[in-house]
C-alpha cells in the first residue's frame, strides 16, 4: 500500500520536481512527509541504491566534516536557495541509511542526509548517531 501511494504520488508530483516544493520542510519533524519523501526518492536517485525515503526518520547534517545536524527546515530552505537541476543534488551531498544496530543507538534515525560537506572523518558517522543519541 505505502509503495503504491508512493508511486501515484510521484506521478501527481513530478511537476513539482521542476523546484524543491513549498510544502517540503515546513517543520522539524524528523519523520518525513509523504511529499518530502518523494521529492528526495527523486533528488537522490542516483545514489541512493535501494533505500526508500517513504516515511523514514531522516538526520540531516552539514558543515565543513559533517559535524552539525541541522533539522528538516533548514536542510530544504539550503536546496531551495541553492537549487539547479543541472547539478541535481547540491554538492556535498550524501545518503548514508544507518544499519539495524545505527537505527537503535541513534533513537530510531532511519538514515543520514550529508549536504554541503567535503569530508566525512572516519568516526564521523558514529559522532553523529552519538549526538541524535543524547537529542543534541
Amino acid at each position: 500500500m505505502k509503495l503504491l501511494l508512493t508511486i501515484i504520488l510521484s506521478v501527481l508530483c513530478s511537476p513539482l520536481f521542476a523546484q524543491v516544493p513549498d510544502s517540503c520542510g515546513i517543520n522539524n519533524d524528523a519523520r518525513l512527509t509523504a511529499i518530502e519523501a518523494t521529492f528526495l526518492n527523486t533528488y537522490y536517485a542516483g545514489i541512493r541504491k535501494n533505500f526508500d525515503f517513504t516515511d523514514k526518520k531522516i538526520l540531516f547534517v552539514t558543515g565543513t566534516a559533517a559535524t552539525r545536524i541541522t533539522g528538516k527546515t533548514a536542510y530544504f530552505k539550503s536546496i531551495r536557495s541553492n537549487w539547479n537541476p543541472a547539478t541535481n543534488p547540491v554538492g556535498g551531498s550524501g545518503v548514508d541509511p544507518l544499519t539495524v544496530s545505527e537505527k537503535k543507538r541513534s533513537n530510531g534515525y532511519d538514515a543520514v542526509v550529508y549536504y554541503w560537506v567535503k569530508l566525512i572523518p572516519p568516526r564521523g558517522k558514529q559522532k553523529i548517531i552519538e549526538q541524535a543519541a543524547a537529542g543534541l
